[in-house]
């Protein structure tokens, strides 16, 4: 009888919890439903359910989660009675949100007895008003007519025929007790036998978990911001969500952004075509009110927020674009090239310019450690930071790369004659120049070849005429980023990285060494970005590993992208896990490196979980044999996400490691569907996206007038269809209305529905096709203004 009582015992457990009285202060700071609801009310006065201050709010945030589900489903079923959705349709949307309200109610029932049953309730208590508004709606009361009082008296005389019937029987009931009433207690003696054995045979109720093996789990959804201006501060990750989520649509959910927050760096990890630039990058750029340096290839970047940055974050905007990316595009956006040369932050009297002189040497002759050419590598960057120290000295040189270059070309005979003798009398920046150049005096001509050809080597990339124009003085101050916000966008052809990685190098070194000038203490709070795409395409960095500690304390936060820790592993070796510790954020999506999958994994932790052990057995004796049936249970740990699940968890669900708080469970957002996906915020946070409005140009990678902006090729997906364009270039309303799959009459609401899905699907940041996005375009304008060539034809 023990095993019958426990669920009774969890009842008044339950219900001793909830008649625990409140006091005022408590009873103001209740949530609504625990007011309003019965269970929680005694006398007139509220009751309050006892929970754990963290535990109370994830409680009610899944109690409002479980309303809105039992609200959508009893919308859902009374809409498909009447004829205003499809049924099959219908149905799959039903299981997925039977799906999750099971989900939740077997989250609370692990937790403990009888909580999954104070869930209902308090769900219930919230969705009371919309429930009675959809019935008001889909099921009003029937007015009362003459055949209602009719039906009513049909009712009562049934009511009593039914009546007169069990009276009857309770009759025939005495009459036949007193005859077989010996036979009644022998049954109900066996009877009660047999209930007493199937008792036993009922398995024990499941314990409730421990965090013995583990406790790992997911932070709670964000619906808040420490600030309304947090947005503008650091990288964006995408919107506060959770998996019990999945199956509700994002712009209904109520989860905030998450983002970084300043003096951290951040590492994003996700393969090629997940949409690292339309979910991180431009949506970090858009509102971003920092000083910002961005490795831009193709420029695209910079064509979508350049002028936002300059207008609307009041931020000065520099596009260094040597090889004239877009140059269309940027022109006509008012978006002048500019230039830069990296030698400015060499300074004669500076105490540390030996030192930014090796720092460049070693961004141009970069060296790999266990590299078999090692000496010869660094014996090149001393001969380099030599020649940059002596023309920095030199009243009357030309303190240039291009410069710099043009000497270590000359012949033995005349770089030694005219710069090697008299460096190696120099006394300038303490003898450093002299104590450089000294032991390449009287090399052996193979070794002194070897030195200079590996010098030769590495400066050839200043032999594009494009970099020693864009190099060869420095239209903007690089102490601006400092003292005012400032954006500069370092534009390369995807093509030139491999060749010209050195001056993205160098410009990320020069800026670098700008800010280590100036320590935070005593000066503006403009903290500086530098946001790496592609990052291990650079090369190797090599102050990087050692300065990624120390660069927060001097305004600087990296955002580093890669596609997988192997190609961090691969080009930094042992210091790979420097560069991975030092990065406090961590955004992994669609990853399909093994590397990743694993580190992921074991950084998300272990989970405990329940064991299930089910045995059987017969036993006999004088009295008669029996079958048993036993469930043991068990506990045991399991990582929080397996790495196989970390590889299918697709693109689009992000996990952020953070420095603050448990993982966070993201959903990306595309930089066009902010302002709608985070709609419930607008009124609470209105200069996250609605005050100013977001704003962005146009992506210059669409078709426009069959061409490709900057001469590319536009990209194409293998399943899109196409259309060939009519020689005119117009489409005809039919056409648009096909192509968008409308009939004619269809409503402006219902053209920019359609437009938005399909959009969604083939934009070409997310691998669509650039003529088909086009023609939508086109489409979407046609039915827009009821134009198209042949008018409302068809």
């Amino acid at each position: 009888m023990r095993a019958a009582t426990k669920p009774l015992r969890a009842v008044a457990m339950a219900l001793t919890l909830a008649a625990s009285p409140l006091s005022a202060a408590a009873q103001e700071a209740a949530p609504s439903w625990q007011k309003d609801n019965p269970i929680f009310r005694q006398g007139g006065e509220p009751r309050g359910l006892v929970l754990p201050p963290a535990q109370q709010r994830v409680f009610d945030r899944d109690a409002a989660l479980l309303a809105d589900i039992r609200v959508a489903l009893a919308e859902g079923e009374y809409r498909r009675k009447a004829g205003e959705i499809d049924a099959a349709a219908w149905r799959s949307r039903a299981a997925e949100l039977q799906a999750a309200e099971t989900a939740l109610r077997r989250k609370w029932q692990g937790i403990g007895t009888g909580q999954d049953l104070m869930l209902s309730s308090a769900a219930d208590s919230i969705a009371r008003e919309r429930m009675a508004a959809l019935r008001a709606q889909y099921d009003p009361p029937k007015q009362r007519t003459p055949w209602n009082y009719v039906t009513a008296l049909a009712g009562f005389a049934k009511d009593m025929a039914v009546g007169l019937f069990r009276d009857s029987i309770g009759f025939l009931g005495s009459l036949f007790s007193g005859l077989f009433g010996p036979l009644a207690v022998l049954v109900g003696v066996v009877g009660l036998i047999w209930l007493v054995k199937d008792k036993r045979r009922k398995p024990k109720p499941k314990p409730a978990l421990s965090d013995n093996y583990g406790s790992a789990r997911y932070a709670e959804v964000r619906t808040n911001l420490a600030h309304e201006y947090d947005g503008h501060r650091g990288v964006f990750f995408g919107k506060s969500s959770a998996p019990e989520l999945s199956a509700i649509p994002i712009e209904q959910q109520t989860g905030a952004p998450v983002l970084s927050t300043p003096e951290h760096h951040t590492l994003i990890v996700a393969r090629t075509r997940t949409g690292k630039g339309t979910r991180v990058i431009v949506p970090t750029l858009l509102r971003y009110g920092g000083s910002a340096i961005v490795i831009d290839p193709k420029g695209e970047n910079a064509a979508i927020t350049a002028r936002i940055r300059r207008g609307t974050l009041n931020s000065a905007v520099h596009v260094i674009n040597p090889w004239g990316e877009l140059a269309e595009t940027f022109k006509e956006r008012g978006l002048a090239p500019a230039t830069f040369n990296p030698l400015d932050v060499l300074v004669r009297d500076d105490p540390n310019a030996v030192a930014v002189a090796q720092a460049l040497a070693a961004a141009v002759c970069p060296t790999t450690p266990g590299d078999k050419d090692r000496y010869w590598q660094g014996s090149a960057a001393n001969v380099l930071t030599a020649v940059l120290l002596w023309i920095t000295d030199q009243p009357g040189e030309q303190k240039t790369l291009a410069r710099a270059r043009e000497i270590v070309s000359l012949s033995r005979k005349d770089f030694t004659e005219r710069f090697l003798v008299p460096m190696a009398a120099s006394s300038a920046f303490g003898g450093a120049i002299r104590e450089m150049v000294s032991p390449y005096l009287d090399l052996a001509q193979e070794t002194y070849s070897g030195i200079m050809s590996n010098l030769s080597e590495a400066t050839k990339f200043l032999s594009d005429p494009q970099v020693k124009a864009a190099t060869a003085q420095s239209s903007f101050d690089m102490q601006g980023l400092i003292r005012e916000a400032v954006t500069v966008y370092l534009v390369i052809p995807p093509d030139r990285i491999d060749t010209q990685r050195t001056w993205l190098r160098l410009m990320t070194t020069a800026a670098m060494h700008t800010f280590k000038r100036y320590p935070l203490g005593g000066r503006p709070p403009h903290r500086c970005m530098i946001l790496m795409d592609e990052f291990p395409a650079l090369g190797r960095i090599e102050d990087l590993p050692r300065d990624i500690a120390t660069m927060s304390g001097y305004g600087i936060d990296f955002t580093l992208i890669v596609q997988g820790l192997d190609q961090l592993k691969d080009l930094y070796g042992a210091a790979a896990g420097t560069i991975l510790s030092n990065c406090a954020y961590k955004w992994f999506c669609n990853v399909n490196d093994l590397e990743s999958a694993n580190y992921l994994s074991e950084t998300l932790g272990k989970v405990t979980v329940q064991t299930v052990g089910h045995g059987e057995g017969q036993n006999f004796g004088p009295g008669g044999g029996g079958h048993s049936e036993n469930l043991n249970y068990g506990e045991t740990g399991r990582p929080l996400l397996m790495p196989d699940e970390v590889l299918a968890l697709g693109r689009d669900v992000a996990i952020v490691l953070n420095p603050a708080d448990r993982p966070h469970y993201v959903r990306p957002v595309d930089y066009w569907r902010l302002p709608e996906a985070f709609a419930p915020l607008a009124s609470a946070y209105p200069h996250l996206y609605w005050e100013p409005p977001l704003a962005y140009d146009d992506n210059p990678y669409f078709v426009r007038g069959g061409k490709q902006d900057g001469g590319h090729n536009g990209r194409q997906s293998g399943g899109a269809r196409q259309r060939a364009a009519k020689p005119n270039g117009k489409m005809t309303r039919a056409e648009a209305l096909d192509l968008l799959g409308l009939s004619e009459g269809a409503t402006a609401a219902e053209v920019r529905a359609a437009w938005k899905r399909l959009m969604q699907k083939v934009h070409p940041d997310t691998g669509g096709s650039a003529r088909f996005a086009q023609m939508l375009n086109e489409a979407r304008d046609v039915l827009a203004t009821g134009g198209g060539e042949e008018g409302r034809a068809g």
